[in-house]
């Protein structure tokens, strides 16, 4: 596993679920100051709060604290991985192995592009007039095209 594409998958989890969803959504009551009672200890009554930024929390009796993925740790009994990989599937996320998939994709798009800025005019209005005339003009479809023809080396010389 490659260590800095999962803490980049790690951050955009974070991003996508909010703490205060993820605590509620392990059954977690959060009142309206933003406190609950800690699940380290046996609390009677709320004595941790979630941070004024919103993305950490900290309890005031025991001193834990931590942001969502240490909370779906504790709270799921998950290990690190696991936990970062439920909670990407609570948001709607894919797996670390679909992020990965999408980020492959996005590199060959940006090196296909690097590619389609290398033709000539002449290839350039080629390749864009047989996109157009494969998806009737709409831009998007047809920069896409674009870039799968230069990616599968179809074009041909004006």
């Amino acid at each position: 596993m490659n260590r800095q594409r999962f803490n980049e998958y790690r951050a955009t989890v974070k991003d996508r679920c909010g703490l205060h969803a993820v605590l509620e959504g392990f059954g977690l009551a959060i009142d309206a100051a933003n406190k609950f009672k800690c699940f380290v200890h046996d609390d009677k009554k709320p004595s941790a709060r979630i941070n004024p930024d919103g993305t950490t929390w900290t309890c005031f009796a025991c001193g834990a604290r931590g942001d969502a993925i240490d909370a779906a740790i504790e709270l799921g009994g998950f290990g690190h991985r696991e936990a970062v990989e439920y909670l990407a599937r609570c948001c709607g996320l894919g797996t670390f192995h679909e992020y990965c998939g999408e980020f492959k994709k996005q590199a060959k798009l940006a090196v296909a592009y690097v590619d389609l800025n290398t033709l000539t005019k002449e290839q350039r209005a080629h390749l864009i007039r047989a996109a157009r005339n494969q998806f009737g003009g709409s831009v998007d479809k047809v920069a896409q095209r674009c870039v799968e023809l230069v990616m599968n080396k179809r074009i041909r010389e004006a």
